[in-house]
């Protein structure tokens, strides 16, 4: 399985965020959206989240990933 981007979320980055930045949802974020496409984190102060439904492309079962291209496809099993 690949990494968590959590774990890449280190205190050395968390220096850079202003007082008041918002930082909950970095946890949230599927390890596997990163073999989907572009991941985009924007730490705002109070911004809108959203997020692709992305059982279109991860298979979890059948331990497959799909690109949102579809040029792509990885299987870990």
């Amino acid at each position: 399985m690949p990494p968590f981007a959590n774990q890449n979320f280190t205190s050395l980055r968390a220096q850079g965020i202003a007082a008041g930045g918002n930082i909950t949802n970095v946890s949230s974020i599927d390890p596997l959206s990163f073999y989907v496409g572009r991941v985009e984190v924007d730490i705002d102060q109070g911004g809108v989240s959203w997020g692709l439904e992305l059982s279109p492309y991860i298979d979890r079962v059948g331990q497959t990933v799909t690109s949102i291209t579809g040029q792509m496809n990885w299987n870990w099993g």
